[in-house]
């Protein structure tokens, strides 16, 4: 894949296109995972505010990059274009790696020039302008998923590994859940 077509992962994949149906049926799997981890984050704290024990993490590693999440977190079968794919019972984390100075014309792209290449491919989620906080560049979007009834939100994570290597990490959860779970996320 090349920067454009990667970004464009909701309507392509390796082997052509993804129905609707499998779009929004993988959305709201990743979506409905994510939510998992916001339930997960309250018990850490309500744990540590009663002095017992506190839920267990794994750190995963895809390539160079490493996060830190609840043992619950297993990689899943089908990635979907995607690099790696970690989900809990409600939560799903999509990395996509991807070596953006050889595709010709982006050589010289930055952390900053990447990040609009991946707001630019979701505009049609409405996404915010590119923010930066605690050291990390993000955009957030939300998607409406018509048949549930259930609005989702993202929180789309660029990073740069050097040597023209560059990460997109989604994390997404049902919006009721997104804001107690936030916090978590850009630590």
């Amino acid at each position: 894949y090349g920067i454009i077509d990667s970004c464009k992962i909701y309507i392509s994949n390796k082997k052509g296109a993804i129905n609707m149906k499998k779009l929004l049926a993988l959305i709201t799997c990743l979506l409905l995972a994510f939510s998992m981890v916001a339930c997960n984050a309250g018990d850490v704290t309500n744990q540590e505010d009663k002095g017992e024990s506190k839920i267990e993490k794994k750190d995963f590693t895809v390539d160079k990059l490493t996060i830190t999440l609840p043992k619950d977190f297993a990689s899943v079968d089908e990635k979907e274009g995607f690099t790696e794919i970690l989900s809990s019972n409600k939560t799903m984390i999509m990395f996509l790696r991807e070596d953006i100075h050889s595709v010709p014309g982006y050589e010289n792209t930055t952390l900053d020039g990447y990040a609009e290449l991946i707001r630019n491919a979701n505009k049609n989620f409405n996404p915010t302008e590119i923010k930066k906080e605690e050291g990390l560049v993000y955009i957030e979007y939300e998607f409406h998923n018509e048949e549930e009834n259930q609005t989702y939100k993202y929180l789309t994570v660029m990073y740069e590994q050097g040597g023209g290597i560059f990460w997109t990490v989604q994390f997404a959860t049902i919006k009721a859940d997104f804001d107690s779970l936030r916090p978590d996320l850009i630590e």
